[in-house]
């Protein structure tokens, strides 16, 4: 008989456990509440504008996605240590960060000009798009007040400030919808969520902490950022140009209707990817804990986690392959059935991406932070190369295979060519048949009843 208050005993018998489960919890609440929302809301505005404007939207956001990546300069999350470290330069840090981030945004903007005019060599209505798109670099310098809220953990502002921002857009995309406007009132909606986020968080700043002219900028620190920053903004461009080219050359080589399709293609295969961080940011510190116990405790619960995580992607690909296209045609409508076999493709990219926000919670706490960047650059490489072969071949669904080879490079692959990743590689490896014997361990203890010993974590 299997007792109805196993799983209540197994979590309050494991305070890690209970903890992790409570941190992935809360991690997921604001990605869960606008993904989801977004992605029905996204359903709707694609379905309403049809697969060529849709691939036309989606090709400006691809666009400002893979140049606006440098807005930052890689300067954020550097300068967010370092506050925490030396909260009396405040001032002085968001004062720097706020001008990187100017210089970044300009050379994100200028890069944006260079491509759409002399080398895409888009029409003037293209370039119109790409342009709204863009004006929330004007606006993104602001975005630096978010280095406070994160050192002082103060997230509920940042959530209150773009949740409140993507509500209102919510409304205004279903009135827009209603009143049967045409794409460029759509495409507006962009950068207005993003603005009127970052003007709202501006906002809280002034109001709780202080004046915007207390800042000050330092060309000392200034350049300590970048320096510092620099691998973290290569690794980000090297990742958003694996996660986005592929758009961009549909478009170029195949057009927007082609776009469209394997646009909601992806919006669908993506819509979880938010979970394999969360699960990871909580779970992974637990797990390097028991390093404390000794090695052989640490690599028994570090194949555990892999076995989760492995897993869980498959499962995921599992569930879009069966349901794609009943949820292509129920949530998009028939004229985007042409994404199915693209979708059934992509979901299996899940697995690598899985494997891979694990990996990188080992790399960082091995120090391996420059292996992180060698390995994105050259799974951005070997995406470009893949979607010139197999674009012209075979369509979206060479551009959908080579996403997923590209995410199973760096989820799996790239692990055994460095020797440092090797064991990781062979770990990886082993979590899918491990997986399974876990999976028979603790059914055979749910149905005994027992499970004292559960999953330790």
């Amino acid at each position: 008989m299997i007792k109805t208050s196993f799983l209540y005993k197994l979590i309050q018998s494991r305070p890690t456990l209970k903890k992790v489960l409570e941190s992935i919890g809360w991690s997921f609440l604001d990605n869960l509440f606008r993904k989801v929302i977004g992605f029905f809301i996204g359903a709707w505005v694609a379905r309403y504008l049809g697969p060529s404007q849709f691939g036309l939207w989606n090709y400006a956001l691809a666009l400002t996605s893979l140049f606006g990546v440098l807005a930052s300069l890689g300067a954020g999350s550097i300068a967010v240590r370092e506050l925490v470290r030396s909260p009396e330069k405040r001032d002085e840090l968001i004062g720097t960060t706020f001008v990187l981030y100017l210089l970044g945004s300009l050379i994100s903007f200028s890069l944006i000009l260079i491509y759409s005019l002399y080398i895409a060599k888009v029409d003037s209505f293209v370039f119109i798009l790409i342009l709204i798109n863009s004006v929330s670099f004007f606006f993104y310098p602001f975005a630096a007040v978010s280095v406070y809220y994160h050192a002082q953990l103060l997230l509920k502002y940042t959530i209150w400030a773009y949740n409140i921002a993507f509500i209102i857009v919510v409304i205004i995309k279903i009135l827009l919808i209603w009143h049967e406007a045409s794409l460029t009132y759509f495409v507006i909606t962009g950068p207005a969520e993003a603005i009127l986020g970052i003007c709202l968080l501006t906002w809280f700043y002034v109001r709780n902490v202080g004046s915007l002219r207390s800042w000050r900028f330092s060309y000392t620190l200034a350049k300590a950022l970048i320096r510092s920053g620099f691998p973290l903004a290569l690794s980000s461009v090297a990742l958003m140009i694996y996660a986005r080219i592929d758009q961009v050359m549909i478009r170029e080589m195949l057009g927007d209707l082609s776009l469209g399709l394997y646009s909601v293609a992806v919006k669908i295969s993506e819509v979880w990817y938010f979970v394999p961080g969360a699960i990871a940011s909580a779970a992974f510190p637990a797990v390097l804990r028991s390093k404390e116990l000794g090695e052989e405790v640490y690599l028994a619960r570090l194949s555990k986690y892999f076995a989760l995580m492995a897993w869980i992607g498959l499962s995921v690909g599992f569930f879009f392959a069966l349901s794609g296209s009943y949820i292509v045609n129920l949530l998009f409508g028939s004229r985007y059935e042409g994404s199915v076999g693209a979708l059934r493709v992509l979901v299996w990219s899940g697995i690598g991406v899985c494997l891979r926000a694990a990996g990188d919670s080992w790399f960082i706490s091995e120090g391996l932070e420059r292996s992180i960047l060698c390995r994105e650059i050259l799974g951005a490489g070997l995406n470009v190369l893949l979607n010139l072969l197999w674009i012209p071949a075979y369509g979206i669904n060479g551009a959908a295979l080579a996403t997923l080879v590209s995410y199973s490079f760096v989820g799996i692959l790239y692990d055994y060519l460095d020797k440092k990743t090797r064991k990781l590689f062979f770990m990886k490896l082993r979590a899918f048949p491990y997986g399974v014997h876990l999976l028979r361990e603790y059914g055979m203890k749910l149905l005994r009843g027992g499970g004292e010993n559960g999953l330790d974590l």
